[in-house]
């Protein structure tokens, strides 16, 4: 993986992937309405009722985020309080999957209003994931990634080399039009004022 720093606090990271056949006109047009969509709360649960009803094993926020992939699945990542949850729709949002947990280990979800978690799916079915959580600092950004559609996530790991010593936050994550994710973050590493 490679950093880039475009200012002090603020850095992307590329995780490796292989290559990506850009998609039809169409899923431009479909990346652009998630991209709406991902800043909404109204495609998640609306109430902690509404979560078992959904399927979900435990109550979830609407800090929901959402990503179309290239073949018109759209993608959906639910934050519980200790699991980030995973499911599609084909239908266009009238109904969804069971929902998968991303890893098996409980975390305590760091989750708000812009503080979301993202969700980014490429051409191969690689369904890439972030979200903040506790880890050694109070707030850490993780990324986790499925290499069979959404099936199965690998255990998240800390996207900062720095999680252990600065609080990362406000993640962001984007595929390039090759289909290689990168993902934006703050952090703390170089304040003074705490350490």
């Amino acid at each position: 993986m490679s950093y880039v720093g475009f200012h002090v606090s603020f850095l992307f990271r590329s995780i490796p992937n292989h290559s990506f056949r850009p998609a039809r006109w169409r899923a431009w047009g479909f990346a652009a309405l998630a991209a709406v969509l991902s800043g909404c709360s109204v495609i998640g649960p609306t109430r902690e009722s509404d979560s078992e009803a959904a399927g979900f094993p435990e109550a979830v926020n609407r800090q929901v985020s959402a990503a179309f992939a290239p073949d018109g699945r759209l993608w959906r990542v639910t934050p519980g309080k200790k699991h980030i949850y995973v499911d599609y729709s084909d239908d266009r949002g009238h109904h969804f999957s069971t929902p998968v947990a991303v890893g098996t280990q409980s975390q305590r979800i760091k989750s708000n209003g812009e503080n979301r978690p993202g969700i980014a799916v490429d051409a191969t079915g690689k369904v890439y994931v972030i979200y903040a959580a506790e880890g050694d600092q109070p707030s850490a950004v993780y990324y986790s990634v499925s290499h069979d559609g959404g099936r199965h996530f690998t255990e998240p790991a800390p996207i900062s080399n720095y999680a252990s010593e600065a609080n990362t936050y406000l993640g962001k994550l984007r595929l390039d039009r090759h289909g290689t994710p990168y993902v934006f973050w703050h952090d703390e590493r170089e304040r003074t004022d705490w350490k």
